[in-house]
């Protein structure tokens, strides 16, 4: 496993990501007792059906086939069928563009409002602000997959600035939000906010897939997030 674990870490995961594959696996080598077979595996699956909420399963079953994948079991195909619970997509809160500007000429302390900026008007996972560069007025984002992408900047941000932004540990990161921000504010939804504030301004999904760094239309489709006002907007366009 700690090679599999590696290999992740060489394709530019996540810290986060890698500890948690590392405890999914380690959940299954310890029910299989690091018997790895077929039957095993299987039974594995159907203990998580009956145990674990559909996320947490659907979660935990593509963790063990990337695994199998990558140590080319011959009977991943097996495993890859089998059904899981469907998963009820969970509707979370953005944060408007109205309300961010709002709150954001409360905030005095320079570097807290850089980090709101470059949070909101980027897009960036709060992984990848550590794995960011500026050039040309442009936000250079190593993302998953070790993938470079760019962001044009939208606002005023130096080098040095952006130097410091870096440097913020992750916790602080939550610190600064819930200093101006309600409870249920996490640097994630900044992200949603940004792709569902560009869809309701007409952007093209496709440049909004790239600027997000998913490797999916359907991953990025997933980030938006409307309202009932919305919806009656939107039908009212045609009535």
């Amino acid at each position: 496993m700690e090679k599999f674990l590696f290999y992740l870490y060489k394709n530019n995961y996540s810290k986060n990501t890698i500890y948690a594959y590392k405890s999914s696996l380690n959940k299954y080598l310890k029910y299989i007792n690091h018997k790895i077979n077929k039957n095993s595996t299987k039974e594995y699956i159907i203990y998580l059906i009956h145990n674990y909420e559909p996320a947490s399963v659907e979660f935990h079953k593509q963790v063990l086939i990337k695994y199998l994948k990558y140590l080319k079991i011959k009977w991943i195909n097996i495993i890859n069928e089998i059904r899981t619970p469907k998963i009820n997509r969970k509707l979370f809160k953005i944060i408007n563009y109205y309300d961010f500007n709002k709150i954001l000429k409360t905030v005095k302390h320079k570097t807290h409002y850089q980090l709101f900026q470059l949070l909101y008007f980027t897009g960036i996972r709060i992984s990848e602000i550590k794995k960011s560069s500026i050039q040309n007025n442009n936000l250079l984002v190593n993302g998953k997959g070790n993938k470079i992408r760019t962001v044009p900047l939208i606002f005023n941000l130096t080098k040095e600035e952006h130097h410091v932004l870096k440097a913020i540990s992750r916790h602080n990161v939550y610190k600064y939000i819930h200093l101006y921000f309600d409870s249920w504010v996490t640097p994630h939804t900044f992200r949603r906010s940004f792709c569902t504030h560009l869809s309701k301004e007409g952007a093209n999904i496709k440049i909004i897939q790239k600027l997000m760094g998913h490797s999916k239309l359907e991953t990025t489709a997933s980030y938006m997030h409307f309202n009932e006002n919305d919806i009656k907007k939107e039908i009212n366009k045609y009535f």
